[in-house]
């Protein structure tokens, strides 16, 4: 697409409704925006690589600390409480593929509840794809207060 004698006059750097800059001074307020804004892409991509250098050491933290919390934390898991080293690794995260299993020992069952005794929420966890969820299929109670 060429430009247009309008487009060629326009300054990009200034309002229309303002008196146009000088072709020279014009110019340079375009090339100062360009290299602000690949200062700023930088940036942007440096902190973005920073993250992601903090999360692969994290994640590599917990995969070397996989051993740990095999052989002595799943055996018993209220070493937690008693260990400070293994409180802090329980802190800096718990491998994905044991949070199941720990986080049912940690948060427990104090009142036995079965399956059976609170089935909205099992099946509000898991729903059937071909059966709404109960939650959704009971009428709704409202109350009137005067």
């Amino acid at each position: 697409m060429t430009p247009t004698l309008f487009d060629k006059v326009r300054s990009k750097t200034r309002p229309v409704f303002l008196p146009p800059k000088p072709s020279a001074e014009d110019k340079k307020h375009l090339a100062d925006w360009n290299s602000m804004m690949s200062r700023s892409h930088a940036a942007g991509q440096k902190k973005h690589n920073a993250l992601d250098q903090q999360r692969l050491l994290r994640e590599q933290r917990i995969h070397a600390s996989q051993a740990i919390w095999e052989t002595q934390v799943l055996p018993d898991w209220r070493i937690v409480l008693r260990v400070p080293h293994i409180r802090n690794l329980w802190w800096a995260g718990i491998p994905s593929n044991l949070r199941p299993l720990l986080w049912e020992n940690a948060v427990g069952n104090p009142l036995a509840l079965g399956k059976g005794l609170s089935p909205p929420f099992h099946t509000h966890r898991h729903p059937h794809p071909s059966r709404p969820s109960p939650l959704l299929s009971r009428p709704c109670k409202t109350r009137h207060f005067r």
